[in-house]
């Protein structure tokens, strides 16, 4: 008889196919009893009188094998055998046959079925069991994985395109499938380096491009600046009676390098001539009125000679000339045109030129020699820092005006605006598409905000300072639907606000990223871009001084530009090697204040503050912080009310809520020193006893360095110690040696200072001594002389 195939199938649907259709029997199950020698076999159909013991066999088994069944009754389709003994733990299979074949009337598929003589033995499996059809492996293509440029992408491509077709060759460059081919190696190529910049720019360390960097450090706040424009003030000399005399010269007029052929004023046609000249170009930031009698005003020295202003100075007399007319808030440039060594204009110092802001300006005048004057004042923070000469005496010749006074004077920053307006690249979104446009110019100007209403308030120094973190992009851009303005990032952006972010790249080409409708506004297909800006940035304008001697500007009369002081503040943007070093670890910085050395450690963060204490009191209903603050240069506090509450705003952000804050001056330690000291052969007491009250003076001395008690040497808990003073002294030409005499409190007892060698000073004290006669509990300090002349 021919064997039927034999499948593993997931489903039994042969039986319920044959149970359904009604014309062939089979066999259905079969139960088992406890004593595993009776089977009960389940037909489909009722079973024939032709079928009995003699048509089963049972097939298989490992141990027990060769059966002997036997007929016990047979009722419809249901038939019971007896078996001689039970079977082992194998599986059997109950056959059902007619000598060689099949009975009549059955489906021979139906005629075995597999069985356990156990299945009622306790297991831990399921006793229904399952077959899968086996999955042979297949086998993969020989493939490089290792490929990942364009050459080894085509060479992957032709070994598999010559497995594939045994018959094709590699003819000529030209041919379809060699171009083909090419053209999947190249797209292979660009999504192989777009992996492996995914993988690399995700994270910090490991990022190069600089957007990248400057996001991730954003997570992390951390804030990359782009660096800074610089700034210099710019003197203008125009002729008088001129055009330009009594004129304004607007905001946002350029100044520039020279030019060949070019005198010191230039109309805007001539400057659209040699706008692609290679010029360092800044423009004023304020508008300044100019007047002939602002070029060069004289000092008035009160008809003495060898004058001088001394460093720190604040005031000075101004010779009140016709048409001159100064007021607070005005800039001025004070500089020597004549050098007081060498008698010569054209040896001038460049480092002894100063800028300053008035702040208070009064006309009066000297009555002997009947000249009109003004008395003008400045902050401290434009306290001279050199001894300015404004008359000398040469062969006993008086020669005034050494130093001279500028009044056109105008702040301006680097940088050039372009003359026509950019489109962007593309100028306008596409339907469905990021819109990430650029411009084919770079090195967009970084700067700060300029207010020059509010600058008349702060010093020339502080006009000049910048900070490069605060720096933003000088450009302006429009659209159809208004002016869309800069931002560091689009976070607290509104779904409305019309904003954008000016990305930045190493090579300072530039991309700009807009909102997304959550984030900021996102660019409609309606809108076209256009963009205003300037160039120009970073160190490049820390130009030296006198280097600018060019003016744009249509009046005619201007005789003289330059810039006294060099570009200042013009900052590179930052590097992002320092930016993965720092910003993870930048976010570890304490932006809050618990403790009382919290309080002051947070206080010596804001700008002329060198010391602090803080003392935590209980004051009844709350926690009171009490702060004395030591200023640099011992400037006072409580009673500087812009500085106290500008520490107090500064403050505030860190302090806990439900304490309060209280600002005080520092406790001052007035000293009393005396010593003994004496004097070498040969010298002068008198000569001494000044060098040695210059050494111990709180002044700063005329070449710069600050006397042993100047209020900068000293601050908070800073102990007074016999042997530095000791030394000072010593250094004095002519002192031979010194024997410290005293050393205590002032209206105080001594405490074994001078055994102990020190005078101890509080947490929330300094000491100080000014040694003014006048105010001798400010400090006070003797010598007692031997020896000398």
């Amino acid at each position: 008889m021919s064997t039927s195939a034999v499948y593993y199938c997931g489903k039994d649907r042969r039986r319920e196919a044959v149970r359904a259709a009604g014309t062939l029997n089979g066999i259905d199950f079969l139960e088992v009893d406890a004593n595993q020698t009776v089977l009960t076999v389940n037909c489909l159909l009722p079973i024939p009188a032709s079928v009995t013991s003699a048509n089963f066999s049972i097939a298989g088994g490992e141990k027990v094998k060769g059966f002997t069944l036997s007929q016990v009754s047979v009722s419809g389709n249901q038939i019971v055998l007896g078996v001689d003994r039970p079977g082992d733990f194998s599986i059997y299979t109950l056959q059902l046959r007619d000598g060689l074949g099949f009975p009549a009337g059955f489906d021979p598929q139906l005629c075995d079925l597999e069985f356990s003589f156990k299945v009622n033995c306790v297991s831990p499996f399921d006793c229904l069991t399952t077959t899968e059809c086996s999955h042979e492996s297949e086998s993969e293509p020989t493939i490089d994985y290792l490929a990942k440029d364009f050459q080894s992408f085509r060479r992957l491509l032709i070994e598999r395109l010559t497995l594939l077709m045994p018959g094709w060759k590699q003819h000529s460059l030209a041919d379809q499938q060699t171009v083909v081919l090419e053209m999947l190696a190249v797209i292979g190529d660009y999504l192989s380096y777009a992996q492996d910049s995914i993988a690399t720019e995700a994270y910090l360390d490991r990022a190069r491009k600089r957007t990248s960097v400057k996001k991730h450090a954003r997570l992390l706040d951390y804030f990359m600046h782009e660096g800074c424009n610089a700034r210099t003030p710019v003197c203008i000399e125009v002729m008088a009676g001129s055009t330009a005399d009594g004129q304004a010269l607007p905001a946002h007029t350029k100044v520039l390098t020279a030019a060949n052929g070019v005198g010191p004023q230039l109309t805007a046609v001539d400057y659209a001539g040699i706008d692609n000249l290679e010029t360092v170009v800044f423009e004023t930031m304020h508008e300044v009125k100019l007047s002939a009698a602002k070029n060069k005003i004289s000092f008035h020295t009160w008809s003495d000679f060898d004058c001088c202003l001394p460093v720190g100075a604040t005031s000075a007399t101004l010779v009140k000339s016709a048409g001159l007319t100064l007021s607070a808030g005005d800039l001025l440039m004070l500089y020597e045109q004549i050098n007081p060594y060498s008698d010569d204009w054209r040896d001038q110092r460049k480092d002894h030129r100063h800028l300053v802001r008035l702040t208070k300006v009064t006309d009066s005048k000297d009555l002997f020699e009947n000249i009109d004057v003004l008395e003008i004042e400045w902050s401290k923070e434009d306290a001279l820092p050199f001894s300015l000469c404004l008359s000398i005496t040469v062969d006993e010749k008086a020669i005034s005006d050494v130093s001279v006074a500028c009044g056109n004077v105008a702040l301006a920053d680097h940088g050039k605006t372009a003359l026509v307006p950019e489109s962007l690249i593309p100028a306008t979104p596409v339907v469905g598409e990021v819109y990430r446009p650029t411009i084919l110019s770079s090195d967009i100007t970084f700067l700060t905000a300029f207010d020059p209403s509010a600058a008349l308030k702060l010093s020339a120094t502080s006009a000049l300072t910048q900070d490069s973190a605060s720096a933003s992009p000088s450009i302006a851009l429009t659209s159809s639907a208004g002016v869309w303005e800069p931002k560091n990032d689009l976070i607290a952006s509104g779904a409305f606000d019309r904003q954008f972010v000016l990305e930045v790249e190493d090579d300072r080409t530039v991309t700009f990223r807009f909102g997304d409708g959550v984030f900021g506004k996102e660019p409609t297909s309606s809108d076209t871009f256009t963009a205003t800006f300037r160039t120009g940035s970073g160190v490049d304008g820390n130009v030296g001084a006198d280097v600018l001697c060019r003016v744009v500007f249509d009046t005619l009369g201007i005789v003289k530009v330059w810039n006294p002081l060099p570009g200042m503040g013009g900052t590179a943007p930052e590097d992002t090697r320092d930016v993965k070093r720092f910003a993870p670890d930048a976010f570890k910085v304490q932006m809050r204040a618990v403790t009382e050395t919290d309080y002051a450690d947070i206080t010596l963060r804001y700008p002329g503050v060198q010391g602090a204490s803080a003392d935590l009191r209980w004051t009844g209903s709350w926690y009171t912080a009490f702060i004395a603050v030591d200023r640099e240069g011992g400037l006072p506090v409580r009673s500087d009310a812009k500085f106290l509450s500008d520490l107090l705003a500064f403050l505030d952000d860190y302090r806990m809520a439900g304490v309060d804050l209280e600002i005080r001056d520092p406790i001052r330690v007035a000293l009393w020193i005396e010593m003994s000291v004496c004097i070498k052969d040969g010298y002068f007491r008198t000569n001494v006893d000044k060098s040695l009250r210059r050494a111990f003076s709180s002044q700063v001395l005329s070449d710069g360095s600050l006397g042993y008690f100047h209020p900068d040497n000293f601050t908070f808990g800073q102990d007074v110690f016999s042997g530095p003073i000791i030394a000072k002294a010593m250094s004095v030409d002519g002192v031979d040696h010194v024997r410290l005499t005293k050393l205590q409190r002032w209206g105080q007892a001594p405490a074994n200072e001078i055994a102990q060698g020190r005078l101890s000073i509080g947490k929330s004290e300094i000491a100080q001594l000014t040694g003014d006669v006048n105010f001798p509990e400010r400090g006070r300090i003797d010598f007692i002389y031997e020896g000398g002349i």
